[in-house]
């Protein structure tokens, strides 16, 4: 992953500043390898000397796959802008990469509605000792139920049934 680091002259990039930018996006990036060709920071110091919540933070992270993601936060000091900007660009990425995998495997839309179809046709888990009489069969592919005792039956403890 290739960093850019950039600022405004209103902001100067100390060096525990460009630490931090680094480990910030290592922590976010770091886990996507080589899908992230460049990434660029840039601060920006919107209002000048008026104050307020005023330096802005834009990553732009070029992946290998021809994309680019953009995030632009504004907070009160250059360390709380970048540490939410790159909470924001490593969720962005991992969408954008998900994106492309489905995309290429053109399984967005068939995985889920397979999924759909086999959640109604199968069930999660078998009620055979359950102790139900319900059970599952794949030859019939689906529920047994076994015919309840008529009234006046024996119970197993040896007593008669009630209607």
């Amino acid at each position: 992953m290739n960093l850019e680091l950039r600022s405004a002259a209103s902001i100067q990039i100390t060096q525990r500043l460009r630490s931090f930018v680094e480990k910030k996006l290592r922590l976010a990036l770091g886990r996507f390898g080589h899908r992230v060709r460049r990434v660029r920071v840039r601060l920006t110091d919107i209002n000048g000397p008026k104050g307020g919540d005023d330096v802005q933070c834009c990553i732009q992270a070029t992946l290998t796959p021809a994309r680019v993601v953009t995030i632009v936060e504004t907070r009160e000091n250059p360390f709380a802008a970048v540490a939410r900007a790159s909470e924001r660009v490593s969720r962005s990425v991992a969408r954008q990469i998900a994106r492309l995998y489905d995309a290429r495997r053109g399984r967005a839309s068939r995985i889920r509605v397979e999924n759909q179809h086999r959640a109604l046709r199968e069930p999660t888990s078998t009620n055979a000792d359950s102790g139900l009489g319900d059970s599952w069969s794949p030859e019939t592919k689906g529920w047994q139920v076994e015919p309840e005792d008529p009234p006046g039956a024996e119970t197993p403890l040896g007593g008669a049934l009630r209607a």
